[in-house]
């Protein structure tokens, strides 16, 4: 077992989650407050963010300036195992990519040891996400204010929240696996639907009042043109017609299974958005071009696909 008491994350991501820029267009800089900003803070552990600068002068009177940023995990009056550190700073992670944050870099994990008077430090450097480069983002995280959206107790809540990390793990599983089929993807979000109702809201429930629940945030999210009501009875029927083997008529297929699929992990997310205490304002304001975003790239993929007919196999 390796413990630490320190672990202090460097990543690409933060960079997007938390824009902002203390190096001016001019090629001056501002200074920075050394001052850290505080995410979660309890008798046990603390997390904060950390944004500064890093400068030198090489032997061509080069001068070059960095702006770093970096999240401080700390285990307060311990040390504890670092895999535990590792999901905690995980759990994080999973928190900037529901609201669609992404990317490709590896990370560096450093660990701090207090062992007695002394400070031992190691690096590690790990994995990232692994992302589908192909994932829909449905919100504009430019636009996204990480510090102004989430209080510290939202942030602890849902680090601490094993309920929360099923169901992230359940809903974005399929943006993390190089081929994933349609059915999947869409029996997957109905999954996480009927998981959510049950361990909030109803343990003993139809699924017909399940999907009927959320009516009122499926209103937000379809196209204006749509009839809500046999949106959500095709959501049942396709779900029934999945999980039975059953070829029943009027279900959804091909490019729009994908699209159900994705309309209800975006319900989700803002139901869970919604469970950890976010105002509906803010949500409302996160979520307000999607409509029109998701609606404009559906009938862009749908002009660019075609079929053409078998004479030996079934429609897929």
């Amino acid at each position: 077992k390796i413990e630490a008491n320190v672990l202090n994350f460097e990543s690409e991501i933060l960079k997007s989650v938390f824009p902002d820029s203390i190096i001016r267009v001019d090629g001056n800089h501002e200074e920075v407050s050394k001052e850290p900003v505080v995410l979660l803070s309890n008798n046990d552990f603390e997390i904060n963010y950390f944004n500064g600068t890093k400068s030198h002068w090489n032997r061509k009177m080069q001068y070059t300036l960095l702006q770093y940023k970096y999240l401080s995990l700390k285990s307060l009056g311990r040390s504890v195992n670092i895999w535990d550190l590792c999901k905690m700073n995980n759990r994080m992670k999973n928190l900037f990519y529901l609201l669609g944050f992404s990317d490709t870099e590896a990370d560096q994990y450093s660990f701090v040891l207090f062992d007695r008077n002394e400070k031992v430090r190691f690096n590690l450097y790990g994995w990232n996400y692994k992302i589908k480069t192909d994932r829909l983002t449905y919100l504009k995280t430019y636009e996204i204010k990480f510090l102004k959206l989430f209080n510290k107790e939202q942030i602890e809540k849902w680090i601490f929240n094993e309920e929360f990390q099923k169901l992230f793990d359940l809903l974005f599983a399929k943006h993390f696996i190089k081929i994933h089929h349609r059915e999947l993807a869409f029996t997957e979000s109905v999954y996480v639907l009927e998981r959510f109702h049950r361990k909030f809201y109803s343990f003993n429930s139809s699924f017909d009042k399940r999907i009927k629940y959320f009516r009122p945030l499926f209103e937000k999210i379809l196209p204006d043109d749509t009839d809500v009501n046999q949106y959500l009875n095709k959501i049942e029927r396709t779900r029934h017609s999945i999980a039975h083997f059953e070829d029943k008529p009027n279900v959804f297929k091909g490019i729009e299974l994908y699209y159900a699929a994705l309309y209800v992990e975006i319900i989700m997310v803002i139901s869970l958005l919604v469970e950890l205490g976010i105002n509906n304002d803010e949500i409302d304001n996160l979520f307000k071009h999607s409509k029109n975003y998701v609606q404009d790239i559906y009938l862009h993929n749908k002009s660019l696909s075609f079929k053409i007919k078998s004479e030996l196999f079934p429609e897929d």
